[in-house]
């Protein structure tokens, strides 16, 4: 990470064609984040990258789960009524919920966009 003192701020323009995007979050989020709770979710960061690469089946259940919560989220913003697990049902099972609306989305990720 390269740090730039808070009064040379101004100059961090110029000197962007060689810093890498990594470089550049660092300094942001230096600015904005509490240092150990920045520490924190580097070390977590650092712990996930070792498991690197993850099993076949542990990829699948996540994006199982990533899909179940974005159609969950982006459907409640909506008006849904359909609760997290309510919606695992749907999307999983293909169940309906009784007295529950659904409007179903064709945008959620790997589900046939």
């Amino acid at each position: 990470m390269i740090s730039i003192p808070k009064g040379d701020r101004h100059n961090i323009i110029p000197a962007l064609d060689n810093i890498k995007t990594s470089d550049i979050m660092d300094i942001m989020l230096s600015d904005v984040m509490n240092p150990e709770l920045l520490g924190s979710i580097e070390g977590k960061k650092r712990e996930l990258d070792s498991l690197r690469p993850f099993p076949p089946e542990m990829v699948r259940k996540l994006e199982e789960q990533f899909i179940v919560e974005w159609t969950y989220n982006s459907n409640a913003i909506e008006g849904n009524t359909l609760t997290l697990q309510e919606t695992e049902l749907v999307i999983n099972r293909g169940l309906t919920i009784g007295n529950k609306t659904f409007m179903p989305k064709k945008t959620h990720p790997g589900k046939g966009c």
